[in-house]
């Protein structure tokens, strides 16, 4: 036998593998966590208007990439933390587009995911509650927030993947009023692949079931959404909790 196919040969190799390992878990996270605290205070000092912590913006669970994109007279706020933290495997990065004259205000701790998009046109205002009696708040991942003019979202909501957000029909339709105001109000979830259309006011401690459409309207508290177009199919959602209970 070769002593490339030796015995040793082999042993070598796993023991070389598993070193190699050892010092890559040993020094993984302490490298990208001074990696991500450099990233997250260029990004703060670079595009955060105002924030009561420093970096406003930190990295956890690896490195993401996030764009930020800010056009005259913007403004990013940050009165907690915004958390960039990888779920998928994909690594896509995540961007917040701001207008001319525009708002983007997270009041609260708020995490993103893989491919979230936060986008807000000229004039136009976003509000994010964040995290207040929740472990967290936040978006899983490949998520889309996109406003014309005002969507408000509240304290401990959490949005699963594939969401889209939005206030506007994006165009012109003969007699119709392309935008309405998008307020989902407190401790709301959002279901994997529900859509939020224009007008659509979700009442707090409610939740929006898998894939439901949102059409424009008022939905009081404690209601379950679900169906295209989704309709109150429960108006006494029992308590939620974000965290699994055993």
């Amino acid at each position: 036998m070769s002593d490339k196919f030796s015995l040793n040969y082999i042993k070598s190799k796993i023991k070389r593998s598993v070193r190699l390992t050892f010092l890559w878990r040993t020094f993984k996270n302490p490298v990208v966590g001074i990696i991500g605290y450099i990233y997250g205070s260029y990004l703060t000092l670079l595009y955060v208007d105002t924030y009561n912590k420093f970096p406003a913006i930190i990295f956890q669970r690896g490195l993401l990439r996030l764009h930020i994109k800010k056009e005259q007279k913007s403004k990013l706020n940050i009165v907690d933390r915004l958390i960039v933290q990888p779920l998928g495997a994909t690594r896509v990065p995540c961007l917040i587009q701001i207008g001319a004259d525009a708002i983007v205000n997270i009041n609260g701790e708020f995490s993103i995911g893989d491919n979230v998009r936060i986008a807000v046109s000229n004039l136009g205002t976003i509000d994010i509650g964040g995290k207040r009696n929740e472990s967290g708040s936040g978006i899983s991942g490949n998520c889309l927030i996109n406003a014309y003019k005002k969507i408000i979202i509240g304290i401990d909501v959490i949005i699963a993947w594939d969401i889209f957000i939005t206030d506007s029909d994006w165009h012109h339709i003969e007699g119709v009023n392309h935008q309405a105001d998008t307020i989902i109000g407190n401790h709301v979830w959002l279901a994997v692949g529900a859509k939020i259309l224009k007008g659509s006011v979700i009442g707090s401690d409610s939740i929006v079931a898998c894939s439901a459409v949102v059409l424009s309207g008022e939905y009081p508290e404690r209601s379950l959404l679900a169906g295209i177009p989704a309709k109150v199919v429960n108006s006494s959602t029992p308590p939620w909790k974000r965290d699994l209970v055993d």
